[in-house]
């Protein structure tokens, strides 16, 4: 990332973009059961007076789901569509998505999307019925982000509360809050001011990966590790049939010393990925020498999730295993923790 900040970056009204729903909170109105997903994308779109000042849009609704139902094929064929579109002229593509796995999503389309146009994903903390509903301003901030440009070929990126964020790094921290998401540990990409995009930062496109025709999704799980951890549970997941397994270990990517056997037997047969519970931080690999321990996990054959948490380490590792990519799951995790 560049630390230097560029001018703002203004919006090109001739510029094709278009929105992409997915539902979420963000098209949800309260009925009789409860706020629901219901708003098409064009009426999320008519809803934002001047929003047509900044870009020639195109609607479509892609799914109407709570982002608790949106699966890794859903996002495969977002991917896919995004590609299409850039194929047919449309210059930059806005995503509307629920908060409550928007940051998985969006670091999926990181991984997936090979276009190099702006990719922005946006959602809401309040529906439509709530007082100050933040949806129309988070969706015209987008807008303006991607009309604007200025993040062509820096992959995937979130905009909430006038704050633009690189997939890899954004993560949700608070139940309710407009400021919820933030990034880790490299801070965000720029902000919307006054309408304005303000680059303050720039990250490269990650590599991409193709999962095989049809792939469905994988059985990753994430297992996390607590305060006097027995191995009841991990064994109980180690007899399941699993495609692989995301541990989320203690500080910098440790656990008790009675799990270490069973990891490095899961470890021989399918591949197991240490993150730390913590969220933030890069995993050790070199510093403690227990049982347990960063060291001793290493060569157990434990991968390291590098600066990615559990939940995006889950995601690249069953994006891996969906690769139709011939290179070892293994080596094929390290590559991209390497080149994120």
């Amino acid at each position: 990332m560049s630390g230097q900040e560029v001018p703002a970056s203004r919006a090109r009204p001739a510029a094709r973009v278009a929105v992409l729903g997915m539902g979420g909170t963000i098209a949800s109105v309260r009925d009789a059961s409860g706020a629901v997903p219901q708003l098409s994308t064009e009426e999320l779109v008519a809803a934002i007076p001047g929003i047509d000042e900044y870009a020639s849009l195109e609607c479509r609704t892609f799914r109407m789901l709570p982002s608790t139902d949106v699966a890794l094929p859903d996002l495969v064929d977002l991917a896919g569509e995004i590609d299409r579109l850039a194929g047919q002229g449309v210059e930059a593509v806005v995503v509307t998505h629920g908060t409550d796995t928007l940051e998985e999503s969006a670091f999926a389309l990181d991984l997936l999307v090979r276009s190099a146009i702006p990719v922005v994903v946006t959602g809401a903390m309040r529906h439509s019925d709530l007082p100050s509903p933040d949806g129309p301003g988070n969706l015209l901030s987008a807008v303006q982000v991607a009309a604007s440009g200025a993040t062509a070929g820096m992959g995937t990126v979130v905009v909430l509360d006038y704050v633009v964020h690189a997939a890899r790094y954004v993560r949700k921290t608070n139940t309710t809050r407009l400021g919820t998401f933030v990034s880790e540990p490299a801070g965000p990409l720029g902000w919307v001011h006054e309408g304005e995009f303000h680059l303050g930062a720039s990250v490269g496109d990650p590599p991409k990966l193709t999962p095989s025709p049809g792939a469905t999704q994988p059985v990753v799980p994430v297992y996390t590790t607590v305060l006097g951890d027995d191995d009841t549970a991990l064994r109980a997941l180690a007899d399941l049939p699993l495609d692989g397994l995301v541990v989320e270990g203690l500080g910098g990517g440790h656990i008790r010393p009675g799990l270490a056997p069973l990891v490095g037997e899961l470890a021989s047969r399918i591949p197991v990925v240490i993150a730390s519970r913590t969220g933030s931080g890069q995993i050790l690999r070199n510093t403690y020498g227990t049982v347990g321990g960063d060291i001793d996990l290493a060569q157990r054959g434990l991968l390291s999730a590098g600066y990615l948490d559990g939940l995006k380490a889950r995601i690249l590792l069953s994006l891996v295993v969906m690769s139709a990519e011939a290179t070892s799951r293994r080596e094929l995790f390290d590559h991209f923790v390497s080149a994120l």
